[in-house]
């Protein structure tokens, strides 16, 4: 079975290659369960070190989509 395939946005991908550097970087409730919004100094630290500071203006409302998307799929499973 093939995964499924998905197409991006040329002007989005660069946005897509962050989120998936940075997607371990969640905030977690402190008694645990799911994560409820993305680390926003950690991404912006990323964005720094990784020479995208200048870029951070016009990626970080796209990584903000992304996350908010899958926000929204983990609120709507159930563990």
């Amino acid at each position: 079975m093939q995964p499924d395939a998905y197409w991006v946005w040329p002007e989005n991908w660069e946005a897509l290659v962050v989120f998936t550097e940075i997607a371990d970087q969640w905030d977690y409730p402190p008694m645990g369960g799911k994560p409820y919004r993305l680390n926003a100094a950690t991404v912006f630290k990323w964005l720094e070190l990784s020479g995208r500071k200048r870029q951070a203006r016009w990626l970080w409302p796209q990584i903000r989509q992304i996350a908010a998307g899958a926000l929204e799929y983990w609120r709507g499973s159930d563990d």
